[in-house]
């Protein structure tokens, strides 16, 4: 209960720290849903040459917090056009891949570097929508308090 006045508090004194705050995170939401799946989209429609890549490693970040939780990117290699390639993926994965796999992996013609895992990429643009929306409903929740607190 006291939490709730704190936060309560926080929102309904008209600062311009909790419209900042607000604003921040509405703005978050907004980009996360709509704008990381937009991103994704035009990576696919940039990727268009399959090749199979092998997980030749994993580096894991985090794990320092109470929560203890990693996250695991997956090395790649893989061979395009005659040449080889190795290269990190540009996201994380909370279950551990196995090294020696292969993966179905969608290439830029124009930048064999630039690629993403077809197993994998789905799954991110809905974690990002869901995400967004969720920042977005959080920050309309001081909106309510303020609203509330003016209507009285």
């Amino acid at each position: 209960m006291m939490i709730y006045i704190r936060i309560h508090k926080l929102f309904t004194d008209n600062s311009f720290f909790s419209y900042f705050l607000i604003s921040v995170f509405f703005l978050v939401g907004v980009f996360m849903a709509f704008m990381m799946p937009k991103m994704s989209q035009a990576k696919q429609q940039r990727c268009t040459d399959t090749v199979i890549g092998m997980i030749v490693d994993v580096r894991s970040t985090g794990g320092g917090g109470a929560g203890n939780e990693r996250s695991y990117s997956p090395v790649f290699e893989y061979e395009y056009c005659g040449r080889r390639y190795v290269k990190e993926s540009s996201f994380g994965l909370a279950k551990k891949p196995v090294v020696g796999s292969n993966v179905e992996l969608k290439i830029n013609p124009k930048n064999p570097f630039e690629f993403y895992a077809v197993e994998w990429d789905s799954s991110a643009g809905c974690t990002f929508t869901v995400l967004g929306y969720w920042f977005m409903g959080l920050s309309t929740l001081p909106l309510v308090f303020i609203i509330i607190e003016h209507l009285k």
